[in-house]
Order: C-alpha cells, then sequence, then structure tokens
C-alpha cells in the first residue's frame, strides 16, 4: 500500500493511541525520516484531528500536540481499526475493549468536563476568558493539568477522574493537585482548585474547604 493512502490512517491510529507528539507520531508509523507535516496539515484542513498547545504557552509553541476531534473516530482508530482483521476472522474478544475502555472514557470526560464549565462559567466564582489544558516540565519533571480556566485576575486548576470517590480520595487529589500548581507562575493572579467526577461522596464536605467540586448530579442531560 503506497505511503499517500496509508499515512493518514496510520497517524489517526497513532493518535488514537495516545501518541500526540510528532515525534512520537513518527515512531509509530515508522516514518522517522519522511515529512508528515503534509499529511497533518490536510488531517486538520479536514478537521480529522487538531493541534493543541498549553493553555498558558504561546500558540506557537513546540510542545504542541496533535488530537483527534471526534469521538466516534477516537473509538474507531483506538480499538476497531487496530484490530480489523481478528475481527473479520471472528476471533476478537469485546472484553479487549473493556479492559482499556475506562481509561478512554476518562479522555471523553476530560472534554466533557470542559463543556460543563464553559456553560456554567457564570456560576464560577469568577467568569473565565479562556480554557485549556497545561502540561510541561518544571525542573525535568513533566507535569500535567487537566483544565485550567483563566480570567482576567483569577486562574482556575481542575483535576477530572472518571471515578466514583470518596471524600477523603476527592481531598487527597485536591491537595495533590494544589501541589502540582505551585509550578505555574501566574502570582498575579488569585487561585482556585477544583474536581469534576464521576461521583464524588458528600461532596458538600469537600466543598466547605474551599474547593470547587462537581459531579455528574451537577451535569444536566
Amino acid at each position: 500500500m503506497s505511503l499517500k493512502i496509508q499515512a493518514p490512517k496510520k497517524i489517526l491510529e497513532a493518535i488514537a493511541l495516545g501518541n500526540t507528539k510528532l515525534g512520537e507520531i513518527k515512531n509509530y508509523i515508522e516514518l522517522k525520516g519522511a515529512d508528515i507535516t503534509p499529511y497533518l496539515k490536510n488531517l486538520i484542513e479536514t478537521e480529522f484531528i487538531e493541534k493543541r498547545t498549553p493553555i498558558l504557552e504561546p500558540v506557537k509553541s513546540r510542545k504542541g500536540r496533535y488530537c483527534l476531534k471526534d469521538n466516534f473516530l477516537r473509538f474507531w482508530f483506538r480499538f476497531i481499526y487496530p484490530n480489523l482483521t481478528f475481527i473479520e476472522e471472528g476471533i476478537f474478544s469485546a472484553g479487549e475493549i473493556r479492559k482499556e475502555y475506562n481509561q478512554y472514557l476518562g479522555y471523553v470526560f476530560e472534554k466533557i468536563s470542559m463543556d460543563f464549565l464553559i456553560e456554567k462559567r457564570k456560576c464560577l466564582p469568577f467568569e473565565f476568558i479562556k480554557i485549556g489544558k497545561q502540561w510541561g516540565k518544571e525542573k525535568g519533571i513533566p507535569y500535567e493539568i487537566d483544565i485550567v480556566t483563566i480570567g482576567k485576575n483569577e486562574i482556575g486548576f481542575f483535576e477530572c477522574k472518571w471515578k466514583e470517590l470518596r471524600n477523603k480520595e476527592a481531598e487527597n487529589i485536591l491537595t495533590k493537585l494544589k501541589e502540582k500548581t505551585e509550578v505555574v507562575k501566574k502570582n498575579s493572579k488569585k487561585k482556585f482548585w477544583g474536581l469534576i467526577a464521576k461521583r464524588i461522596e458528600n461532596k458538600k464536605n469537600v466543598k466547605k474547604k474551599k474547593f470547587l467540586v462537581y459531579d455528574l448530579e451537577d451535569f444536566e442531560f
């Protein structure tokens, strides 16, 4: 099969499986010496993928990552496309999907949580003007923050968990989030910390500690 036909599908598969950096994509599709930029550009123009940069970095940051825009495509290229031969031969088990499905839903839940915050932004302690994800390295140690919201004089950090959490678990996650966000140098802005989960037991108790806490009970379907 020619490179022209094979490369776009392999790029979509690579990204769906978590290879989101340019070098990771090249390594996955085994085209280390080839220029795959035209294929990436074409996939962006046709809205199959998008390139994201950390929200606190310049738009042209070299820390950009590629991601699939559509959840159906992400599911297809993560679970179905790599296993087409096994599916056609009738030897593929749905158990293979179940093993990784919660991890897959975790990514989907991040996007849903971002949409939830956008919809509810006027109900938050501050109305943000930017929202996105943040990642990078501090003193050689990588870090990642699921959602960052930026207002005029405030900044909010959110962790997303597709899990059912008890009070203590939720508090531990928020404590670690506070520690992780110490590397973000936004001293002029007032900081808020929040957690969005599948379910949080007695979340009112966690809110009393001045955290922003939400679960599926707060979503409107």
